[in-house]
């Protein structure tokens, strides 16, 4: 009997050299400031308003146009389109939170 010895793992291709359709292709990057103005619009509905939408409104701006010029290297274009509505509820809604807060003494 002769013992047949295992094939040799699978070692992948040569050093330098690179298969077809194997290029480096990485997701795009998610937008820090799209991310900032969704969580400050929503904190700032019920926090602060004044200061907290308004800066959801300046980053959710911010970050809406650095997502179209772009060209798909970041996403994130739909939370900061949400942060950026959030932050124009929170402003409406501003002085309904004074009326309240106003006649509860």
């Amino acid at each position: 009997m002769s013992s047949i010895p295992p094939p040799p793992p699978n070692m992948g291709p040569p050093p330098g050299y690179t298969p077809y359709g194997a290029g480096d292709y990485s997701q795009p990057a998610q937008s820090g400031k799209a991310t900032a103005s969704l969580v400050l619009g929503i904190i700032g509905i019920f926090i602060c308003p004044i200061v907290l939408s308004v800066l959801a409104i300046v980053f959710g701006v911010q970050s809406r146009n650095e997502i179209m010029n772009s060209g798909g290297r970041i996403k994130g274009h739909g939370m900061a389109t949400a942060g950026l509505v959030l932050g124009i509820v929170g402003l409406v809604l501003m002085p309904v939170w004074f009326i309240i807060l106003s006649n509860t003494n």
